[in-house]
């Protein structure tokens, strides 16, 4: 009865079955289908998953990757500056302080000279690891029963009171002025190096005082705590290849071959 008095009344505005504007009856069409008339709708997108889930995919690996590129020198090196005082105490229990500049700045090593304050028998070279500075390695060096030695402790670029931030080209070069003034200072000269010179290396220390042993030829190292690669020790840390991506490479495996 309804839909009979919806059809008397169509195309009368305001009756029943017409829209509330008037203008005529209102069409109604089967659940899904277009009233006739009515232009198509568009056709529908198909959602493509996989590409998206794709892109999105190598974006995270692509993001990993320049994060862990960008960040890899803090996560190797962990430099900090000396307390006030420091150096200062250091000088007055006998120590020399050595200054230089490289490219990376101004830069400072430090020198023990012989306690028995007769020529010295041997120069040991001194790097520490890579959470520690030269200094602190100060205590240890008096301790060791070599009196008629001296010690050379080696700070690196951004360590103690150096200017810059470390990186194996850099730690060389300030190797290579270090060294050489410490022999000046002792009364040796640069062709003593190999034969009276002995490397002590902590963790990265080890890595420093290889590259020492082979700009200068030397001949006797003492390693503590050694690694063989910092690509090795990348895909010991994070479980995965990825030491290609490492750039302040630090091979100890080829260079202790050439030191033996």
């Amino acid at each position: 009865e309804r839909e009979v008095a919806a059809g008397r009344h169509a195309g009368r505005p305001g009756g029943v079955g017409s829209p509330p504007w008037g203008g005529g009856p209102a069409r109604r069409a089967p659940h899904g289908r277009t009233p006739p008339g009515s232009p198509p709708p568009p056709p529908l997108k198909p959602f493509r998953f996989w590409p998206r889930l794709l892109r999105l995919v190598a974006l995270i690996i692509l993001g990993f990757f320049g994060l862990l590129t960008a960040c890899q020198h803090k996560l190797i090196y962990f430099p900090s500056p000396y307390q006030s005082g420091e150096p200062a105490a250091f000088v007055q229990r006998g120590g020399q302080r050595l200054d230089f500049t490289t490219k990376q700045g101004r830069q400072t090593a430090w020198l023990i000279p012989p306690r028995d304050g007769k020529p010295v028998e041997r120069l040991w070279l001194v790097c520490a690891g890579n959470a520690s500075t030269a200094l602190a390695m100060d205590g240890y060096c008096r301790s060791l029963p070599f009196t008629g030695d001296a010690f050379l402790l080696a700070d690196y670029p951004g360590y103690g009171d150096c200017e810059g931030s470390p990186h194996p080209d850099d730690i060389r070069d300030s190797l290579r002025q270090s060294l050489p003034l410490a022999a000046k200072a002792l009364g040796l000269t640069e062709a003593d190096l190999p034969g009276r010179t002995i490397v002590f290396g902590n963790s990265l220390g080890c890595a420093a005082g290889l590259i020492a042993a082979d700009e200068f030829k030397l001949r006797r190292a003492v390693l503590c705590a050694p690694f063989t690669s910092t690509m090795e020790m990348a895909k010991v840390k994070l479980g995965l290849p990825l030491g290609f991506l490492v750039w302040p490479r630090f091979d100890n495996r080829a260079r202790l071959a050439a030191f033996s």
